[in-house]
């Protein structure tokens, strides 16, 4: 999703710390749950039916979509703000709806599927205010730049996209065909969740999301032109596990449509169940009880989780090395405590079969982004291996435990490049250079010649297949000297035969 309200909101700070945008993303989620529980109070009464409003479907997403989450809130919370009388005399009616104007403009700065929620509040609210005789052509201009307002964050991508800092960020926005490539997301496939995957079943698609929220009825236009609209667009297949998951960011807006609605049906039924037992204490006890429950199992449900990274943390920013190490995981890492000990062996064993990638390797064309996701997954399979070896060749280790980490990346190295012919060119350099280093450390029960000739052999794989690395002819140098010292060995072996012999 696009980060440019990240960039803005960091950049006023000044500096990007791994905390900032984490912080950022996390005030922003529990924010969420303020706006969606204003609306319920406002209609129902009863304070406690906020209950709802900080249920886990309300902001588990939001690693990933925080500043969606705490706009497409604002809109609900506008609108029936808006539509109370005592309330609206207090802020005044066309305050409150130059407010809503201006959170319709911002929420389509991070997630354009918000307009089909703008498409049911937009004559919603013109038709309040004219039955109230409040429209003027004055105030429809005044809302009309609010919500242009609103859109002000866009701005930031041709300013950027000059400057060159985010040019292949969010596309190239230097020209106007480009910008409106963003605009409209033409790189997520518009209104599809991918530009060419074949995904599940409307139907499908509704069955899950019935699992995730059930519904009640008062802001169902909302809900079910959202529902209805997402699941014939959404073009994911549902049954994977991956695509489930970026399916579920896109329910949090109508998440929030379920979440006042659950609302209200609670203080509905809490009020019908005060009148049946005659204004007896238990049921707003229950409810109170029930929210500070709920409230402690959200908090608890946060506690001693572990920390993942994928496609790496920001260069500028250097405050995690403090306390953390990244350790491979397959295609991320794992953030770890720099006390904690690593144990080369098991992390191998951990990581050996995180691998279930089936595509092979340059099926796809060059030029394709499936063809990038290819190459990450393959490159994840020597991830392990490279980390060790790296550690291996750490000044600061002792000699016994370099001697052990050579030689788990070597073994590890072999497997893995043994196991698929078809593999990354680079893999073919690794490879070599742990041959080598296994050589110089004269471990009993390995063969001098057959390292020499498992070097020699894909060190000249290499080099004929990656004709542009600008090491090349040191590389080449390296293979003479060794394929003499091949040659030496091999005549020395056979004047030991004979001389046995």
């Amino acid at each position: 999703m696009p980060g440019y309200r990240d960039a803005l909101g960091t950049g006023m700070l000044g500096y990007w710390d791994t905390w900032v945008p984490g912080c950022w993303d996390a005030v922003l989620g529990s924010g969420c749950c303020s706006p969606l529980a204003e609306p319920i109070p406002l209609s129902a009464g009863r304070p406690p039916a906020r209950l709802p409003a900080v249920h886990a479907a309300g902001w588990a997403g939001h690693e990933a979509a925080a500043r969606r989450g705490r706009c497409g809130p604002c809109q609900p919370a506008v609108c029936c703000a808006g539509s109370c009388g005592s309330r609206a005399a207090l802020l005044h009616r066309a305050q409150i709806a130059k407010l809503g104007a201006f959170c319709c403009g911002l929420s389509l700065c991070n997630q354009h599927t918000i307009v089909l929620y703008i498409a049911c509040i937009v004559p919603w609210v013109l038709f309040l205010l004219f039955r109230k005789t409040e429209l003027s052509l004055g105030h429809l201009l005044k809302l009309g730049l609010c919500f242009l307002a609103g859109l002000l964050p866009y701005l930031y991508l041709p300013a950027s996209s000059y400057l060159s800092r985010a040019r292949w960020t969010w596309g190239d926005q230097t020209t106007f065909r480009g910008f409106l490539t963003h605009f409209l997301r033409e790189e997520y496939g518009t209104f599809n969740l991918a530009k060419s995957e074949t995904g599940s079943s409307m139907r499908e698609m509704l069955v899950i999301k019935q699992q995730k929220s059930p519904v009640i009825c008062l802001f169902a236009g909302m809900l079910c032109v959202y529902s209805l609209f997402f699941a014939w667009r959404a073009n994911l297949d549902v049954t994977k596990p991956l695509f489930l998951g970026v399916v579920e960011r896109f329910w949090m807006q109508s998440n929030a449509a379920v979440a006042v609605l659950a609302g209200l049906g609670l203080a509905a039924l809490v009020s019908l169940g005060g009148a049946v037992l005659q204004g007896s204490r238990v049921l707003p006890w229950l409810e109170w009880l029930s929210a500070g429950a709920l409230v402690a199992a959200q908090v608890w449900a946060n506690y001693s989780k572990e920390a993942f990274v994928c496609i790496g943390l920001h260069e500028g920013d250097s405050t995690w090395r403090r306390s953390y190490s990244l350790w491979p995981w397959g295609t991320c890492e794992k953030l770890v405590p720099s006390d904690t000990v690593f144990d080369p062996g098991e992390w191998i064993r951990l990581t050996r079969n995180l691998y279930n990638w089936t595509e092979e390797y340059g099926s796809f064309k060059p030029s394709s982004w499936e063809a990038v996701a290819n190459e990450e997954m393959w490159q994840a399979r020597m991830k392990t291996a490279f980390f060790i070896f790296g550690l291996a060749e750490t000044a600061s280790v002792p000699a016994e435990m370099k001697s052990q980490l050579y030689t788990l990346a070597y073994t590890s190295y072999k497997e893995i490049v043994s196991s698929h012919p078809h593999h990354p060119v680079n893999w073919h350099k690794n490879y070599a250079i742990a041959c080598e280093r296994m050589l110089r450390l004269h471990r009993v029960g390995e063969d001098p010649e057959a390292l020499l000739s498992e070097t020699v052999k894909h060190f000249l794989l290499y080099t004929q297949k990656a004709e542009d690395d600008p090491q090349r002819q040191d590389i080449l140098q390296a293979v003479n000297h060794l394929q003499k010292e091949l040659q030496g060995l091999r005549e020395m072996k056979a004047e030991l035969k004979r001389q046995a012999g």
